[in-house]
């Protein structure tokens, strides 16, 4: 009854996530964007943690945008495991997000805490870690700037070097599994402390939001070697609003394609996506993806490209059935 309640709430979660996309938004980059959310939920979700039952390695490379000066550049690793005893779950997550003259590295460790009943598996988590924005003053002009003879902005806030500051950083989640069923949802940067950097004439603040993130996916099974996998991502800081959905083919839990759109109405369309997956042993998973850029920046880009790497290793940690078993539905 308790768990049939809480289902119930997260439905009620994703019905309100479809109703933010009837609301009109502005279109941003409000988090390290990844067309792998689906590969390596524990980015985005901090309760996914130790949910494959396998100390379980992921790596992640994306090249945003590319030939567009300044583009985004990601770079993402995490490190996760189950902790039967507890029922609970561990992950580490390390980011690097590079953004023109600006560059954002955080560590961020999770736990997880599980209910199970029969053939539902619900987990609440929590994250926490730190966060350093990195602002090379040397990669930005202001109009009354004078560069004739090195770097010299005229402004007193802005360094003409390289400035740093640090932030905590923490997000909450919930994350839902049953046998068709995948979902979450995470609240990330709850804290939205700011940046302060003070190596300037006078301080310079960045401002930090917070961000809400939901997501979910259904399995039909066509026959025993075929299946589909309708996904869908919304992504909003309660001012701007984006998301992203696709379908997903596949064969013999190996073979993965997939296909998708990001955007929801004419101001927000951005990409389409191509994603392929392989699974060369049942440890590996390795994943490519291509964004296919449709607004005002496809003119001047080539896409975006990014590519993940998986490794489990089942038979380090001993679940309560000292067998680990592997279910590559949920990827």
């Amino acid at each position: 009854m308790y768990v049939y309640k809480l289902m119930r709430t997260f439905k009620t979660f994703l019905l309100l996530s479809v109703f933010f996309l009837l609301v009109e938004g502005i279109k941003a980059q409000q988090f390290p964007q990844s067309s792998h959310y689906l590969f390596h939920q524990l980015w985005i979700n901090p309760a996914y943690a130790g949910s494959s039952n396998a100390l379980q390695l992921d790596l992640s490379a994306r090249g945003q945008w590319l030939q567009l000066e300044g583009a985004p550049v990601t770079q993402m690793l995490s490190l996760q495991m189950p902790v039967p005893v507890f029922s609970a779950g561990l992950g580490i997550n390390l980011v690097n997000d590079q953004l023109g003259a600006e560059r954002n590295t955080g560590i961020r460790f999770s736990f997880s805490k599980r209910l199970i009943q029969k053939n539902i598996e619900l987990s609440v988590g929590l994250a926490a870690g730190i966060v350093q924005k990195y602002l090379d003053g040397s990669k930005l002009i202001t109009p009354s700037g004078d560069y004739l003879d090195g770097i010299n902005h005229n402004d007193p806030i802005l360094s003409d070097n390289g400035v740093s500051s640090f932030s905590p950083d923490a997000a909450l989640g919930l994350y839902l599994k049953t046998k068709k069923i995948v979902g979450g949802l995470a609240f990330q940067n709850i804290l939205a402390r700011p940046f302060v950097f003070s190596d300037a004439s006078n301080d310079l603040t960045i401002e930090m939001q917070s961000h809400l993130l939901s997501y979910g996916s259904y399995v039909f099974d066509i026959n025993r070697s075929f299946s589909l996998r309708p996904h869908l991502l919304v992504k909003t800081n309660l001012r701007a609003m984006q998301a992203e959905a696709g379908l997903m083919a596949i064969y013999q839990n190996r073979w993965i394609a997939s296909l998708g759109f990001r955007g929801y109405n004419k101001s927000t369309a951005d990409s389409f996506i191509g994603i392929l997956a392989y699974r060369p042993a049942r440890n590996w998973t390795v994943v490519y993806s291509y964004d296919h850029t449709i607004s005002s920046l496809g003119r001047n880009d080539i896409g975006s490209h990014e590519i993940s790497v998986s490794y489990r290793w089942d038979q380090i940690i001993k679940t309560k059935n000292s067998k680990t078993t592997y279910n590559p539905r949920f990827l």
